[in-house]
């Protein structure tokens, strides 16, 4: 099982636990959206974390087809280290602060 940001042809951006691939799918659990935000109006943006399917009873994972999936590149080690902050119930500390 890895972490994978996965591009779909929707233009939606995921970030999620690949639990298996094959040659036609891919199943997913953890699912979250990334969503880019303006924070300013010098256009410095931020990437929010929203649950994805809020509806749907998707916890054992869900099958993507792989004709929907433009790409799906493993994340930035920052990305990686706050997904799993955000799927965790335990807080983590930020690894940045400066004392």
């Amino acid at each position: 099982m890895s972490i994978h940001i996965i591009k779909l042809v929707s233009g939606e951006e995921l970030i999620a636990k690949v639990l298996d691939e094959g040659e036609t799918d891919m199943v997913i659990s953890d699912v979250i959206i990334m969503v880019p935000v303006q924070l300013d109006e010098e256009g410095t943006t931020s990437i929010v974390f929203l649950p994805w399917m809020v509806h749907a009873d998707i916890e054992d994972g869900v099958c993507i087809k792989k004709t929907h999936i433009l790409c799906s590149p493993l994340p930035k080690k920052e990305v990686a280290d706050k997904y799993k902050q955000a799927i965790s119930n335990i807080i983590q500390p930020d690894t940045n602060l400066q004392f």
